[in-house]
């Protein structure tokens, strides 16, 4: 009897199509979800998930408000605000500047924890394992990687941007204010026509960081993942397989496009019921609140009170956050289960699920 080489050898086993990778990664949703099903790996997941970004002043003194019925003078307190910033010139200025150091700190520390998360939730698909600590040892250089490339790429982008954009705006700017300002129907069309080829930048910028950012995410982060290999490398490696496959990809990326509008329709739904649950939490948190206010006698208003309202609203904004993408959590796993099947087919030496 003849022997058959093995099926995934890639002299027998042609390149599968996009369709063809659905209903294996919804088997997937259900190994990594649902066999068995638990609340804690689910949670964990969700935090993964959550953290990962699958799912992308001053004071009043004591007696100066208005008093009666009187309604409030802007004229004056716009007179006290340009007094104030006139006598608080550098110390705004010195704020102003450490908020900017301490915002950018934030960012950068926020762009590397997801960065390192999206191996994990991806690793925590294939795996089926939520293992925080282990596999975050694990993926840390190939997330370091991800967040340089992202900050690379990012201000790549800005300057196409500015390049494409930027340039008919810079140029429309200058005919609204320059000579032919109050040309007429010349420089109303000229200014028309101006817009119109910004519009059509933006839209291909849009285009390119778009397919650019998805196909990264989708199949570079994978092989970044199964080689232990940088991004750039990644995408090394990612090119010949795409040049293969464009058609492929092509299709790929065109139902994905579908089903993100079938999975945001359900999602819609999903949401609504999340938030319907977490009202009563956040009815309870509001009694609370107002309780405390109470309880403190506050009657007016300070600006101070910003002090706590922000971080409150910050930690009620994550809680909710983190809530509503363990409702959803079915969503991002399907999508990062797809990507990996996908290109298990067409490349089966990335096959992982």
């Amino acid at each position: 009897m003849e022997t058959l080489p093995p099926a995934s050898s890639n002299a027998v086993r042609a390149p599968m199509s996009a369709a063809e990778a659905i209903m294996p990664a919804l088997q997937n949703v259900k190994r990594v979800l649902l066999s068995p099903f638990s609340v804690r790996k689910w949670l964990k997941l969700g935090l993964i998930a959550f953290l990962a970004g699958v799912m992308g002043g001053g004071g009043s003194g004591g007696g100066g408000g208005p008093s009666g019925t009187g309604g409030l003078d802007f004229d004056h307190v716009g007179r006290q605000i340009v007094e104030w910033y006139q006598a608080h010139t550098d110390a705004i200025i010195a704020g102003a500047v450490g908020l900017g150091i301490v915002g950018l700190a934030v960012f950068l520390i926020m762009l590397y924890v997801s960065s390192i998360f999206r191996f994990i939730f991806m690793e925590s698909v294939i795996t089926t394992e939520t293992r925080i600590r282990e596999s975050w040892h694990r993926n840390k250089a190939e997330g370091l990687a991800y967040m340089w490339w992202r900050i690379g790429f990012g201000l790549a982008s800005l300057l196409l941007v500015a390049l494409l954009v930027g340039g008919p705006v810079t140029i429309l700017v200058l005919f609204v204010i320059g000579p032919a300002r109050g040309g007429g129907f010349t420089a109303v069309g000229g200014a028309i026509v101006l817009v119109l080829v910004a519009i059509f930048f933006a839209l291909i910028c849009a285009l390119v960081i778009g397919l650019i950012s998805a196909m990264t995410r989708d199949f570079v982060l994978p092989l970044m993942y199964l080689r232990r290999i940088g991004a750039v490398a990644g995408w090394r490696a990612f090119w010949p397989i795409l040049c293969g496959n464009k058609l492929g990809f092509l299709i790929y990326f065109l139902l994905k496009v579908v089903l993100a509008i079938a999975a945001g329709i359900a999602g819609m739904f999903g949401a609504i019921i999340g938030l319907l649950v977490a009202v009563i939490p956040l009815a309870l948190i509001g009694l609370i609140g107002w309780g405390i206010v109470l309880l403190l006698g506050i009657t007016a208003w300070n600006w101070w009170y910003l002090a706590v309202l922000i971080p409150v609203g910050l930690v009620i904004a994550m809680l909710l956050g983190y809530w509503m993408t363990c409702v959803l959590l079915p969503i991002p796993v399907w999508f990062q289960s797809y990507a990996l099947k996908y290109l298990g087919y067409v490349e089966p030496t990335a096959e992982t699920i």
